[in-house]
């Protein structure tokens, strides 16, 4: 088995167009209950280092968007995840 490619936080939020206090924020509202699936896309946390799955990001992003159809329920290309997982590598916070 394969593991999923995980997502640094700078790389989520930069996916997303959004602050990674933004990020934050949402996984202590998530851990204490609140907000429910609006509290941001599900996380993994590595002993204190957060990673996101782009299928989670793709998939709580898809649950968020109001009105779209199915099938256009993803990120941008350009900004999707998988696209940002095959930049090159080596700066801070990116998983090798």
């Amino acid at each position: 088995m394969t593991p999923d490619p995980l997502l640094s936080e700078r790389q989520t939020s930069a996916a997303l167009n959004l602050s990674t206090a933004t990020l934050r924020r949402w996984r202590k509202a998530r851990r204490r209950g609140e907000m429910g699936d609006s509290a941001g896309p599900a996380f993994v946390d590595l002993n204190g280092s957060i990673r996101y799955r782009p299928r989670d990001v793709e998939g709580w992003l898809g649950r968020r968007t109001v009105g779209a159809v199915a099938a256009e329920r993803t990120l941008e290309p350009s900004v999707a995840p998988a696209a940002i997982l095959s930049a090159p590598r080596g700066g801070p916070g990116n998983v090798t």
